[in-house]
């Protein structure tokens, strides 16, 4: 397991109102899955799920804390997107040294809303823990804060 269940974010300081939510998830539940190519474990998604539930982020009321692991080599990982899924996969692709992370969306219908999310992180990014709290909020619909240093989705 790359992150520890028992860490504390004493770096992040942020309240409701500091979140942009800047899209809905179309489903009633939204399952995770990651692909085997990550370096993330069921127990860390879990604690980024933790985290958000912590920050009262209304989305998470959708998202099934039923973590799966598959085959990176399957179709759901090569195809990159599932209805109401959020995919977790390794970097390939990824051009790595623009990013630590990425976090793609699709929406479907006239409303608007998402329907499946996907996100690729580097297996050697700064901070693991942090970009997948930072990515997973993008997938839960927040956009980027850039007033707040202390804010897991500030971007300078």
């Amino acid at each position: 397991m790359i992150l520890g269940l028992s860490f504390i974010l004493t770096s992040v300081v942020a309240n409701a109102s500091e979140y942009h939510t800047k899209y809905e998830w179309d489903y009633s539940k939204v399952k995770v899955v990651i692909c085997d190519d990550s370096v993330y474990e069921p127990e860390d998604v879990i604690a980024a799920i933790s985290f958000w539930e912590k920050e009262n982020h209304t989305a998470l009321k959708k998202v099934s804390k039923n973590v799966t692991v598959v085959d990176a080599n399957s179709d759901h990982c090569k195809k990159g997107w599932k209805y109401g899924h959020i995919l977790i996969a390794g970097p390939n692709g990824l051009n790595t040294s623009l990013y630590d992370g990425k976090c793609k969306y699709w929406y479907g219908g006239d409303d608007g809303k998402v329907v499946s999310a996907y996100i690729r992180i580097d297996n050697r990014a700064y901070d693991l823990k942090d970009t997948l709290f930072h990515e997973f909020g993008h997938a839960l619909g927040l956009g980027h804060n850039n007033n707040n240093s202390r804010n897991i989705m500030y971007t300078p």
